[in-house]
Formats: C-alpha cells, structure tokens, sequence
C-alpha cells in the first residue's frame, strides 16, 4: 500500500505502508507502481481527495501540493491532467479497478472525464459530486462530506450493506454514499458512480 498525504494532516496507518507528500510526482510514480504490479486476480483501489478544476476544452485537472500559479487566467505548474497523466497509466493497471474521487467538477465533462472513462475502460469509479457541484466539508467530522459518508460505509453501517449477501458490496454502497451525501448537504452535493459489475467490498 502506498499512502500520499498533505503535510497538514496526521494519519496514523498500522503496518507497512509508504507515506509521501502528494506531489505531481510523487502521485505519478504511484500510479505507474500500480501499472506494473498488478495482477489479472487483483482488486486495485485508488482513492483521491483533494482540489480539481476544469479547464478550456473541458480538460479536467487535479491540484496537487506542489501545484503553482500567480495568475488564475493560466492553468499553473504541476498540473496532473486526467486524459494525459492518469487515464494511459490507470487503464492498463490489471485486475478489478476501482476509483474513488472526493473533488469537485470531475463530471462536467461526461465524456472526457471520470464516468465517461470509466464506462469505456471498465472500472468502477465513485466521484464525490455531480457535473459543477462544491465537494463540501464536514468540518467537525474532519473530512469531505463524501470521505466521511464513504468510510461509514465501508465499516459496514447497515444502510450501507446488501442483506442478502450480508456484505456492503459495489451496488449497495453506491447509492448509500449518494443517498446520505445527498441528505446531509440539503441536496447540494450528488455523488454519482459508474459501476462495472458488483461484488463484495467489505464485511
């Protein structure tokens, strides 16, 4: 496992797992690491939280720590962009892939972008909010409103979980993550997710 987190945050992770700043770099280098490794029996998870933003030709882009600008009318330094830089690596990674996005704006574009890509490449993707939507906080949880609502279902909360299979699985938290996003933000947040089949994620 490798995890990438922002200088600001403690992230206490039992056993051995990687941590480095999320650089363009550093994200990269992640994501070719994954490309290489895996295996046709593998479930890969990619989970990235943090700022996006569209650009002209509805290109879509992610802000990584290291990004830079003086000047919002210019797309700025260290730019990771989702058709160029994670897209060619991401869709030859092996296995069950499953991706997980908390930024805002990554559907404006369907069929550029996240969902879009997901559907032509065959990976389960989740996005935190639908076409120009705020990806919002919840400041006293301490997470992004789809961080907190997507962990909570993963450890497996009953509205999150398939009874018949007594699992939490890719169709049942789906649209619990949307259902209680959706509610706890007053209908200002939609997250939204193109599932490729479903099987078990959690017990």
């Amino acid at each position: 496992a490798r995890l990438l987190v922002g200088p600001q945050i403690r992230v206490e992770v039992p056993g051995n797992v990687k941590r480095l700043k999320p650089t363009r770099s550093n994200i990269l280098a992640a994501l070719r690491e994954l490309s290489s490794k895996t295996s046709p029996n593998d479930t890969v998870v990619v989970f990235l939280a943090g700022h996006g933003e569209n650009w002209s030709g509805g290109r879509y882009h992610f802000l990584p720590t290291d990004f830079f600008r003086r000047d919002t009318r210019i797309k700025g330094r260290n730019v990771i962009d989702w058709a160029d830089d994670v897209m060619p690596v991401f869709s030859r990674v092996k296995g069950r892939r499953l991706l997980f996005l908390d930024a805002c704006n990554a559907a404006a574009s369907r069929n550029r972008t996240l969902l879009g890509d997901a559907n032509a490449s065959r990976f389960t993707a989740f996005q935190a909010a639908s076409s120009d939507q705020q990806a919002w906080e919840f400041a006293q949880e301490g997470h992004g409103a789809f961080t907190y609502v997507l962990i909570q279902g993963l450890k497996g909360v009953t509205e999150a979980r398939d009874p018949a299979r007594r699992a939490v699985t890719v169709y049942s938290l789906g649209p619990y993550v949307k259902r209680v996003v959706e509610r706890r933000t007053q209908g200002a947040q939609t997250p939204e997710f193109a599932p490729q089949g479903d099987f078990v994620l959690a017990r």
